[in-house]
């Protein structure tokens, strides 16, 4: 089943990768044909279509939606989404899908070479993180965010969509230019990983079309193709009938239909109409075998692949499979998180059914092995999914499904007002390209309640053992090079297949854990003292225990409520020798759980409760990260309160993940990219014990002891922390909340501050080249640091020079000399533990042109010392600034870090107050001097990853 509205939220929400994907499922017709007379539904009955979106068909084919929603406030989402991807290409055309793609913003009818962006950075859309696109096998897909607080610029946003549709105009010159840039793209992609992925993914198409037709293309096409190949394939192709335009967000929905009316009436079908043919992998119930080694693998991992044909909820029976499937990918992934955690021969096991290609899915079962006997590794896993198969799961289990599917679609319905434009267009992008239903909210609380309690277990246990077969079933080994002579043949793991297959496997019984987190409630403390401040719209609080409390109420999320308590001190506190064992402190002190229960026992609990919090101790505080919704607020402060209170340590627990972290760390240097980060981290730490990368050293000094002291002395004294909520909390409740389980727990009257300490960044020029990997490609960091002023005006200019940077390296390096895919730079200042800032600039790029690009690099970066900035560039800064903070100040988690990062710095909360106007300030002057001081060229260091020689 392809995702819809409701899916789509509960797999974000989950955060667990599950996609809520569906098969036929072979002897269950009679049970849904009987409970189809119990049910105020037909199970044969076409799901409906969101209500709300205003949908058409123009005379030529072209397809509309359009929706009104204000979240964000003035603000809409454009999709131009074409049924055409790589699948279309012939032989001599194999990349040109992506690559028109790309010539998608070198040149339009009305905005020639690159004045679509620069028309649009002026708005404040930047290029990259909100316009942007991407081509798959079977579509490719154009996105606009744009401000519509202009009529005119959502008028012109509309025509932009329409010269994409029909109105590129493929000039030879971009077309050479760009050439350079998609092979640079092409190259960053050649790891490890990719060339596994070349040889494994024919085997799991079925050497279909799709093994030879990867959207990247092929060096031969991209570097010779003719000019008329990518202009045939644009008119055969982007033609209305395989088009449409969706646009969500604060709009006149009939004023918006009329121009979409007027701008794509005219748009013509080719004189010669080409079939679009959709293709499928043929699956003929054969059964395959790979194994596969690379020397930058980190460990070794077996796949197995069980291939279906997908089908689409575009039905309620269709659409009750696809509930069957959440509920077992749900509980599989709760099993199999369960067995890897209890001390298991392999590292990790997982499981879940997803798309693979159009028309196929696959129930994808993924065992990283640790080092040591492969078959033990393998057989111990593979027995969790026999056991899964054989004996199923129990009623608790399904029970525990259900509540937590209820429990989001609670979730969703209080947000009913606050889906994002983003959101809502994507489901209609999914309804157009694959007929993925979206009902709508209403819709599909109604059915998913009508339907739920009818799923039994026995359902969704055939689901799971029908799905593990003997048919069309795929194994892939991917290999470190370390595990070569002990992989095993076919046969071989065939028979570690069986032989799991053979044991006697109990059925394992979940407990149902519905006690409560605390059998008693703390005797409440009390609030000695308020402060308000009106101009930012928060109240701190000071509880009787010396416990701070910064309160701001929001109705940016109906059902959201986020808390951050943070105190100082962190690690700085410690000693360099009990320095690992303070950064591990927080795993040492939680490795069994946290009061009364274990980590697993504490996942079941609150399994069906929309709950997080997880302690952390970092450089200069620790603390509590916390989000919870309304109806669960209590739990979440009890969870608080206990990891301030009574975490639970388990040593054995603790030295056997010490031990796949070893293993982690040992296979860590099979990366060139590690190689080379870890080369950066050392050289600008100057091997500073404090900052230094993972390594075995180490590992071995953390001691489990001293890490479990250390947690409770950075917890020790909640008097010292500050907490910040940021949500749509009742006042009332809160502050009952924070009397019984903050303000009630003892403390001292000391109040602690981080220590300054501070390794510097070595000054003067130095080069470093690191030599790993065996690919053509070459990486690039080059680092400009230095002493700093922290002033807001001084951080809004660096900012601004961060992003003009950006721009200026794009324009140099990738639209004039065409050398790289994305160069990036990022500018970075703090105020502790000194004033320091540092200026970093990557990319990609061939060996050949690596001192030619880092000397056009350094020369933007002089540049912007030396010439005075161009006022069009700071237009564009502000413009993207003013639209950015429109969005962040309507954003619980904007607050939640700008309120507690305040507290940490020791900031004025009233900066934001005043950002406009500095903003407002900017002058090419004053962005001028800020380069020539802090652009110091004096201190460079240059890092360079080459492949090995």
């Amino acid at each position: 089943m392809k995702n819809n509205f409701l899916i789509n939220k509960i797999n974000r929400i989950l955060n667990n990768h599950i996609v809520l994907t569906g098969l036929m499922v072979f002897g269950l017709l009679g049970t849904m044909q009987a409970q189809d007379r119990k049910e105020n539904f037909k199970l044969n009955e076409p799901l409906i279509l969101n209500p709300a979106v205003k949908t058409g068909m123009l005379a030529n084919g072209f397809t509309y939606f359009i929706q009104k929603n204000a979240v964000p406030e003035k603000k809409a989402v454009l999709f131009l989404a074409n049924k055409v991807g790589s699948i279309l290409e012939e032989d001599s055309q194999r990349g040109l899908a992506h690559f028109l793609e790309h010539m998608s913003f070198n040149g339009t009818i009305h905005y020639p070479k690159n004045e679509l962006i620069n028309y649009l950075e002026k708005a404040g859309v930047r290029f990259g993180a909100d316009l942007n696109a991407y081509t798959n096998y079977d579509e490719t897909v154009y996105q606009l965010p744009i401000p519509t607080n202009d009529p005119e610029l959502l008028k012109n946003a509309i025509q932009i969509m329409r010269d994409w549709a029909k109105g590129l105009t493929l000039d030879s010159i971009e077309i050479e230019k760009e050439r350079g840039v998609i092979m640079e793209e092409k190259r960053l992609q050649k790891t490890g990983q990719q060339r596994v992925g070349e040889k494994t993914f024919p085997m799991l198409v079925n050497h279909s079309r799709y093994a030879d037709r990867s959207p990247i293309g092929t060096d031969d096409v991209i570097q010779h193709f003719k000019h008329q190949e990518i202009k045939d394939f644009y008119n055969d192709w982007y033609r209305p009938d395989l088009q449409s335009i969706i646009i969500v967000g604060d709009i006149d929905v009939d004023a918006t239909e009329k121009l979409i009316k007027e701008k794509f009436s005219d748009l013509k079908m080719p004189v010669v109409v080409r079939k679009r043919i959709d293709y499928y992998i043929p699956l003929k119930g054969e059964n395959h075998f790979i194994a596969v080694a690379d020397k930058e693998l980190l460990s070794t991992v077996f796949q197995i692949a069980y291939k279906r044909p997908a089908s689409v909820a575009t039905t309620v029976v269709e659409y009750r499979k696809s509930m069957i499937s959440f509920f077992a990918n749900q509980m599989m992934a709760e099993r199999l998180s369960d067995a890897s955690q209890a001390n298991p021969p392999y590292s990790s096991i997982s499981a879940g059914i997803n798309s693979l290609v159009k028309g196929v899915e696959a129930l994808s079962i993924q065992i990283v092995a640790n080092p040591g006997s492969l078959k033990d590794n393998f057989t111990a896993a593979w027995g969790e999914i026999q056991r899964i198969k054989k004996t199923g799961f129990s009623a608790v289990n399904l029970q525990k499904a259900k509540k937590l599917l209820i429990s989001i679609n609670e979730k969703i319905e209080k947000e009913r007002n606050k889906a994002s434009s983003l959101e809502l267009a994507n489901n209609y992008l999914q309804f157009y390209l694959e007929s993925s239903p979206t009902m709508g909210v209403d819709a599909e609380t109604k059915l998913i309640k009508e339907l739920i309690d009818g799923i039994s277990l026995d359902e969704v246990n055939s689901f799971i053992s029908t799905y593990i077969s003997d048919r069309d079933r795929d194994i892939i080994i991917m290999s470190t090079v370390k595990d070569i002579p002990n992989l095993p043949t076919e046969e071989d793991l065939n028979d570690w297949m069986s032989s799991s297959e053979d044991d006697k496997l109990s059925k394992i019984e979940d407990l149902d854990l519905n006690a409560p987190l605390m059998l008693k409630k703390p005797k409440p403390g009390s609030i000695l003292s308020e402060k308000k401040n009106g101009k930012i719209g928060f109240t701190e609080l000071i509880l009787n225990n010396g416990a701070k409390v910064v309160l701001k109420k929001t109705d940016f999320m109906n059902d959201e409520v986020n808390i951050f308590a943070q105190s100082k001190g962190g690690t700085s506190l410690y000693s360099d020798e009990e320095v690992q064992s303070a950064k591990n402190a927080v795993g040492i002190a939680t490795s069994g759980g946290v009061g009364r229960f274990t980590n697993i026992q504490l996942k079941k609990i609150l399994s069906a409760k929309s709950v997080s919090a997880s302690p952390f101790i970092g450089d200069r505080s620790e603390g509590i990260n916390a989000s919870s919704s309304l109806n669960d607020l209590e739990t979440t402060f009890q969870l608080i309160n206990l990891y301030l209170t009574q975490p639970k340590p388990d040593s054995l627990f603790f030295n056997r993940s010490l031990i796949n972290y070893r293993d982690m760390v040992d296979g860590r240097y099979n990366s060139p990219e590690n190689i080379f980060q870890d080369t950066i981290t050392r050289v600008l730490t100057q091997n500073n014990i404090r900052k230094s990368p993972p390594s075995l050293a180490n590992v071995e000094k953390i001691n489990f002891n001293r890490g479990l002291e250390i947690y409770k002395e950075r917890f020790a004294n909640v008097g010292d922390f500050v907490f910040t909520i940021v949500g749509n909390f009742d006042e009332k409740k809160i502050r009952s909340l924070l009397q019984t389980y903050i303000a009630s727990i003892p403390s001292a009257p000391q109040r602690e501050q981080a220590k300054n300490i501070i390794v510097e960044i070595p000054k003067g020029m130095i080069s470093k080249t690191v030599y790993a990997g065996s690919e053509d490609k070459a990486s690039i960091s080059l680092v400009f640091s230095g002493d700093y002023s922290y002033t807001e005006p001084n951080n809004i200019a660096m900012d601004a020079l961060s992003s003009i940077l950006n721009r200026k390296l794009t324009e140099e390096l990738r639209e004039k000399e065409s050398g790289v895919y994305t160069p990036s730079a990022a500018v970075t200042y703090e105020k502790f533990p000194a004033q320091k800032y540092a200026i970093v600039i990557s990319f990609g790029c061939s060996p050949q042109n690596v001192d030619k690009l880092i000397t056009s690099a350094i020369n933007v970066v002089k540049q912007l010392k030396t010439k005075e900035v161009d006022v069009e560039d700071i237009q564009k800064f502000t413009a993207e600034q003013r639209v950015t903070m429109q969005g962040a100040l309507k954003s619980n988690g904007f607050w939640i870090n700008y309120l507690s990062r305040n507290r940490l710095d020791d900031l004025n909360d009233e900066m934001i107050l005043g950002y406009m106007d500095e903003l407002s300030k900017l002058t090419p002057r004053s962005l001028n001097l800020i380069a020539s001081k802090y652009f110091a060229d004096d201190n460079l260091i240059r890092f360079v990853l080459l492949p090995e020689k």
